[in-house]
């Protein structure tokens, strides 16, 4: 069998052998085969990493592709290995395949980022490598698979208030409004897209470039119309921290497009009675009843 003891120890000392790249990558393409599916060659093959790891900086397309590949695998699914991964200095490489003319290996490198940025305890460390800039201006620049594989690096990065700080400071609202303007509104990648945004909101500058940007309130409230369940949860939380943040400065950018009616709708159709109770400083408190749904919180912000 290919996974028979023998052959695990020939590929890992071929990929160990540094004075012959040709067998090394032929080493590498042999670990993604067999790490493809099996949480068992992950655990084997880690100890290929470091030299997968060194290959990524040489200066050969082949070389580097197969690495990658294999170190992709190699993390997916396994905690261990991304951390490793991360330590051996995979991220510099990674990054600048981020910025390369090569799709294909632009796809690979978002792809990676992807995967690492999942390990708790290495998305801030993913953060601060220079990937994110990468990540937003794919968002507008790359292929339909390197844009959702940017939306959701973003998205498993945002959770680290370090690195929302980073995301905010790449401009990123213009391009998740186009986004959202884009996409099917009950997609995975508009899902993601507005659960940043909620996240971003958080700051005024991104409030401000929300309310700027042609159609970007617009494109909130249309996936309040006819997202997903999740996603009508982050964009109805999207306009609430907006109205929070300053009632009268923003109410009527959101009351302009619709959003009253909307929510009454939703409100409407709640199988039970709820009282709203607005305080001075424009704040609501809701009842705890379970079967209301999220959209009523915005009401109170929006009655005169």
């Amino acid at each position: 069998m290919d996974s028979h003891p023998c052959h695990l120890t020939t590929v890992l000392h071929l990929i160990h052998d540094h004075t012959n790249l040709s067998s090394q990558i032929g080493a590498a393409k042999e670990i993604r085969r067999l790490t493809k599916t099996s949480h068992r060659c992950r655990r084997q093959f880690s100890a290929a990493i470091g030299p997968l790891v060194s290959m990524l900086s040489l200066q050969s397309y082949d070389a580097n592709e197969a690495a990658l590949l294999a170190l992709l695998n190699l993390a997916v699914k396994d905690e261990t290995n991304k951390i490793s991964i991360v330590e051996a200095g995979a991220l510099g490489p990674i990054v600048s395949f981020l910025q390369s003319m090569d799709l294909n290996m632009q796809e690979h490198a978002v792809a990676a980022i992807v995967t690492l940025s999942a390990s708790p305890v290495k998305k801030l460390a993913v953060g601060a490598s220079g990937c994110i800039p990468c990540l937003v201006n794919i968002l507008n620049r790359g292929s339909p698979q390197a844009k959702m594989d940017a939306m959701l690096a973003l998205s498993n990065l945002s959770t680290e208030p370090d690195n929302l700080t980073l995301i905010m400071q790449s401009n990123p609202v213009p391009s998740l409004v186009n986004i959202l303007k884009t996409s099917k509104k009950s997609s995975k990648i508009t899902e993601r897209c507005i659960s940043v945004l909620e996240s971003l909101v958080e700051f005024e500058d991104a409030i401000v470039s929300l309310t700027s940007e042609e159609g970007g309130v617009l494109a909130v409230v249309e996936v309040l119309e006819s997202g997903s369940h999740q996603s009508r949860e982050h964009a109805v939380g999207t306009l609430l921290t907006m109205c929070q943040t300053d009632r009268c400065k923003y109410r009527e950018p959101i009351l302009k497009e619709g959003v009253i009616c909307d929510t009454r709708g939703f409100s409407e159709r709640s199988p039970c009675n709820i009282s709203y109770v607005t305080s001075d400083e424009g704040a609501c408190s809701l009842g705890t009843c379970s079967v209301c749904p999220p959209w009523c919180w915005v009401l109170p912000y929006f009655e005169s």
